[in-house]
């Protein structure tokens, strides 16, 4: 999983442990409240996960972006989310992940 100074995100256990004990849903809450979430906006969320901050925002906005480097959280996101039409998912590293200038009104992402 980890070798002290590199996480291997491609390895579908750290994945799964760190949505078991580091996603704490109040405060996902609190921090997608921050945003004020509106149909005109576009969404991105760099390091998306499993998706839960779009729970908050797919209902609301006209479209999401998530962004993640590990097939087991974009599938998770997928499964999570499969009735919102509305997203977009793309598996990239965020040092190579590259948008148009204006491609969001919202751009999100969180820390452990």
């Amino acid at each position: 999983m980890s070798d002290g100074t590199k996480t291997n995100w491609q390895d579908a256990a750290l994945p799964a442990w760190y949505n078991k004990n580091m996603k704490d849903e109040a405060s996902m809450k609190d921090y997608a409240a921050l945003f004020n979430f509106t149909a005109s906006d576009s969404v991105l969320d760099l390091g998306c996960g499993d998706g839960t901050f779009f729970t908050m925002a797919a209902p609301v906005v006209k479209s999401c972006t998530g962004v993640d480097i590990s097939d087991a959280q974009l599938d998770l996101a997928r499964k999570n989310l499969s009735a919102f039409t509305n997203i977009n998912y793309v598996k990239s590293t965020l040092q190579d992940i590259h948008f148009p200038n204006e491609s969001f009104t919202k751009i999100g992402t969180r820390k452990a």
